[in-house]
């Protein structure tokens, strides 16, 4: 994580108010992402390029590699058409012991102040 830096009080504030640090009117604020305006002409140019056709082409492709095993192209293939899967995470005790359901709630329920009756 980045740490936060005060605005200067005395010097040049790169166009920040020095009390707020937030910009000064008339202030563009930065130069924004320099790869911006090229990856959108890029994009443009493929999509206006690249015909359905081309895409049936290579989703066969795709689907050919997959079929003869692949792993890369299986990947891709269930990624892109149910999706990726979730992360699992294991909730465990001091004893590096599974949690129960139960153990978590009344972990929680103690943590933010509640009975087990509320």
């Amino acid at each position: 994580m980045r740490e936060h830096k005060s605005p200067s009080k005395n010097g040049n504030n790169g166009g920040r108010d020095a009390s707020t640090g937030r910009f000064t009117p008339g202030n563009p604020g930065g130069p924004g992402n320099p790869y911006a305006r090229a990856t959108a002409a890029f994009r443009s140019v493929m999509l206006e390029t690249i015909t359905e056709a081309d895409i049936k082409a290579v989703v066969k492709i795709l689907i050919k590699s997959a079929r003869s095993g692949e792993s890369w192209a299986i990947r891709e293939l269930l990624d892109r058409t149910i999706g990726k899967a979730t992360q699992a995470v294991e909730v465990s005790g001091p004893d590096a012991r599974p949690l129960t359901l139960e153990e978590i709630v009344k972990a929680t329920q103690t943590i933010i102040g509640q009975d087990d009756d509320d």
